[in-house]
């Protein structure tokens, strides 16, 4: 993760080269993401073929895995986006296989091998609430680059060749691993320090607190 010094451009970047696999990012040029920003939070907006518009939770603190979007399944109905079963020795989710997004106006897909071939995963409407269609979460969003400009307003999947501008200061994001140093999920740490006190925190862009009513209604 990169922080444009001096002109707020949060940059969630070279997560492709931390986590070791470069060649899964799939963005072979930059391409602007439909999105709004509101009360500090970034939703990317993809257009479907129908016309209809989803919005989504850029939230690096958000599950998934395998490079699928989440979506409630209440949502997928909506949109009109059917979902079939996907199993294994072990495990059994439900998967949306394509996304119809408008030619320049969708998202990226992940590439790569995965367990089951598909672009988003149903869970369930309670985890999601009624302000969005779904979340693209860390194990979506770990396998491109982003640009997150706050003050522009924008929402930008890099180049898998991009590089940093050289006015930008480097933080460095944590990873977990286990006893035998493999990641075991794709949330990013930072470390901050506050009154001389080093402190690990979750770099979470969809954290949400509402602490006046005044918060609540933003």
């Amino acid at each position: 993760m990169n922080c444009g010094a001096g002109y707020g451009v949060f940059v969630w970047g070279l997560i492709c080269v931390l986590a070791g696999f470069m060649s899964a990012c799939a963005a072979t040029k930059a391409t602007v993401i439909p999105a709004v920003f509101e009360a500090g939070h970034v939703y990317a907006t993809p257009g479907l073929t129908d016309g209809r518009r989803m919005r989504l939770l850029a939230d690096m603190g958000g599950g998934g895995g395998e490079g699928l979007i989440l979506l409630p399944d209440t949502a997928a109905r909506r949109l009109g986006l059917p979902f079939v079963r996907c199993a294994g020795p072990g495990f059994s989710l439900m998967v949306v296989k394509t996304l119809p997004f408008q030619p320049g106006a969708g998202l990226p897909s992940a590439q790569g091998p995965r367990v089951c071939p598909a672009e988003a995963k149903t869970i369930d409407a309670t985890a999601v609430g009624n302000t969005m269609d779904g979340i693209a979460g860390a194990g979506y969003l770990s396998h491109f680059i982003w640009t997150l400009d706050y003050p522009a307003q924008r929402l930008r999947a890099e180049a898998d060749d991009w590089r940093p501008d050289a006015r930008m200061s480097r933080i460095p994001l944590m990873f977990a691993h286990d006893t035998q140093s493999e990641r075991v999920n794709d949330f990013p740490g930072v470390v901050v320090t506050i009154d001389g006190e080093a402190l690990p925190l979750l770099f979470d862009t969809g954290a949400t607190a509402f602490p006046t009513a005044a918060g609540l209604a933003a």
